[in-house]
């Protein structure tokens, strides 16, 4: 009976589709749906006072750049503490010391971390912060900024200071230009007691650099020591008579590990023995792991030859496992992909390889390929996972789909993420071969996002190309649309154009962010800026958009005026957004967004409601969905909601009834 009720439902259900907008109405006047709201909070807010803080006394003047006045844009660390700079206005506030930075904690607390014309005792000479720049954050809430000096000695060779804050305690790091250093660059946040590591040039040595951790001092607190990691010149552990080079560089996971790779010179580095890696313990010692002229693996006869050059930087994660490419010498002379777990290593792919999972007979033809600047990444995930662009080649391989996307687990396990020309689930739109190569965003889920154009998208007639950019996402094995240009998300509105922050910004919950422009129509090619943010289910919605009403979880009411998230938004790996916003009235704003997001499910698609159970309800609240064209009827996560997710619901509904 199930059965005969079950093929009676589709062919019911293939023949109403041309009679949506009646079952819509039906199903609309049963059933209703709450959606899920975001929580705004101002941060800062211009004219209103520093409450809470040093400063409480005098008011917000300036949260954003002027013509004259350059301010460090609102950043969010990855546990939602936020940073800002601002101008102030008060009483004993002149232009000496009325800028300053700021931090809000998660839970809403205001903190004062440096003020403009603070001095201090700095190499026996009297100092003062004369400005602010350079925000940067880490995985948890460390803070680190670059404030320029004024007073006893500063010169243009030693005028920038380096401040790292964390636990509410602001130190200085390292100064340029003392202490037997260049100009600082390359500053790294640590999860860790080291707190930063940094890179400078070597005074009097054209082209030579090093890297450093600074070195704290209770009795001292504003002239740090620093410990050498490496510098060029300097004797490379583990390889007598040999030096680093020029292009020597640190690499770090961010969690206090740290990993040294360099070039060598010197008659102890000959032919075939001229790099290498090393690893920084957490004494701070550095113990050569891999040179070249090493065998890969005992009695193999196969030698590493070479782990410098373009696209060959290693990566590294918080779990202290690295991975690299590295041509090969002897019996074996490859290009191949290796993982280091815990000091063991293991070769997880070559060049020349079967692909099987692309084709038969193809093969890997490049594993370090010239079209993309970043081949491999890897993930925090226990697993270890490492993502990597590849070359193909064999039958059927051509140059409208020898690009690839792969992901090996530390398991041995290897998925195909996509190919050039590839279809994504049952929409029509395919990948276009020569956009696969972008910079990519990968989690501590194994979840990738990355953008790429497609091919079969229904463009407006005055476009002539017909493309489409999007934001795909790769989770849980499956590769979804997560936006797409020219894509319907809600009633009247179109996502007319997608643009880029910097680059995709994807936190450890599956969220992303990015910005582009709204519509009232596909053809409304101009549209108005807007920032956007996706769900973990792929559901866009918009964050910020000029003229867009918000209502502050204080009561506020502000009108948004102007697009400045499109350079300012920022997302943290808790769920929460800043972005820096003008709103009615020149009113400058720094707003904290908490995302309210569905949890991932991993029940029947049928249990729609996600109460546990499958009931007619789910039927009802699956019908809205699906006749309204919302996202979350996209249950094969094709990118479209088509007839293919009304089957695919119907046969799970009908299997677990």
């Amino acid at each position: 009976m199930a059965f005969i009720l079950k093929e009676v439902t589709r062919e019911c259900c293939s023949r109403i589709l041309s009679h949506q907008f009646l079952v819509r109405a039906v199903v609309l006047f049963l059933v209703s749906n709450v959606a899920l709201a975001d929580s705004y909070s101002v941060v800062a807010r211009k004219g209103t006072p520093a409450t809470g803080t040093a400063l409480s006394g005098s008011n917000f003047y300036h949260l954003s750049n002027t013509s004259t006045v350059n301010i460090e844009l609102p950043i969010i660390t990855g546990q939602g503490t936020i940073v800002f700079e601002a101008l102030l206005s008060g009483n004993g506030l002149t232009v000496l010391n009325d800028n300053a930075v700021f931090a809000q904690t998660p839970n809403g607390e205001l903190q004062l971390l440096a003020q403009e014309g603070t001095s201090f005792l700095n190499n026996q000479a009297q100092v003062s912060l004369n400005g602010f720049s350079t925000f940067d954050v880490g995985k948890t809430d460390e803070i680190s900024f670059i404030s320029p000096l004024s007073g006893s000695g500063v010169t243009g060779s030693n005028i920038n200071s380096t401040w790292v804050a964390s636990g509410g305690q602001v130190r200085l790091a390292v100064r340029d230009g003392v202490s037997g250093f260049g100009q600082i660059s390359q500053r790294t946040l640590q999860s860790s007691q080291e707190l930063l590591s940094f890179r400078s040039t070597v005074p009097g040595y054209s082209g030579y650099v090093g890297y450093w951790l600074p070195n704290y001092s209770p009795t001292a607190p504003y002239s740090p020591t620093a410990s050498e990691l490496g510098k060029t010149g300097s004797p490379a552990p583990g390889c007598p008579e040999a030096f680093f080079g020029t292009d020597l560089r640190l690499h770090t996971s961010g969690s206090g590990t740290y990993l040294l790779a360099s070039s060598l010179f010197g008659a102890g580095a000959t032919n075939g023995t001229s790099s290498g890696l090393w690893e920084v313990n957490s004494s701070e010692s550095v113990e050569l792991m891999l040179r070249a002229g090493m065998e890969t693996a005992p009695g193999s006869g196969s030698f590493f030859s070479t782990f410098v050059g373009p696209r060959r930087s290693p990566v590294i994660n918080a779990n202290g496992t690295y991975a690299f490419t590295a041509t090969l010498a002897g019996s074996d002379t490859r290009t191949s992909l290796f993982r280091v777990r815990e000091h063991a290593l293991a070769r997880v792919i070559s060049t020349g390889e079967s692909a099987p999972e692309a084709g038969t007979n193809v093969v890997f033809a490049s594993i370090d390929p010239t079209w993309t600047g970043q081949n491999i990444s890897i993930s925090d995930d226990p697993n270890d996972g490492i993502a990597l662009y590849a070359t193909l080649a064999g039958p059927g391989i051509d140059a409208t789909n020898d690009r690839s996307l792969w992901i090996f687990g530390g398991d041995g396990n290897r998925t195909l993420v996509m190919q050039g020309g590839q279809q994504i689930g049952g929409t029509p739109y395919q990948i276009i071969n020569s956009s696969i190569g972008t910079l990519l965003s990968f989690n501590a889920s194994e979840e990738l996002a990355f953008r790429a154009s497609l091919s079969g998208v229904e463009t407006p007639s005055q476009i002539p190309v017909p493309s489409a950019e999007a934001i795909l996402k790769f989770s849980r094995a499956q590769l979804a649309i997560a936006v797409r240009q020219y894509q319907q998300f809600e009633e009247s509105k179109w996502i007319v154009r997608v643009d880029w922050l910097p680059e995709i910004q994807l936190n450890d919950l599956g969220q992303i962010v990015f910005t582009g422009t709204v519509g009232t129509q596909i053809s409304d090619l101009s549209g108005t800026p807007a920032l956007f943010r996706i769900g973990r289910n792929n559901l866009p919605s918009v964050v910020a958009v000029a003229g867009m009403p918000v209502e502050a979880v204080s009561g506020e009411h502000f009108s948004l005026s102007s697009n400045g998230w499109s350079t300012s938004a920022s997302l943290s790996d808790t769920g929460d957004i800043t972005f820096l916003a003008l709103a009615t009235f020149g009113e400058q704003v720094v707003f904290r967004v908490s995302i309210e997001d569905q949890e991932l499910f991993d029940g029947p698609i049928s249990d729609f409601n996600h109460d546990g159970i499958v009931t007619q309800q789910d039927l009802f609240d699956f019908l809205e969905a699906f006749f309204a064209q919302s996202q979350a009827a996209d249950v094969d996560h094709s990118g479209i909601v088509s007839i293919q997710d009304l089957f695919n619901f119907l046969n799970d509904w009908f299997e677990h009834l």
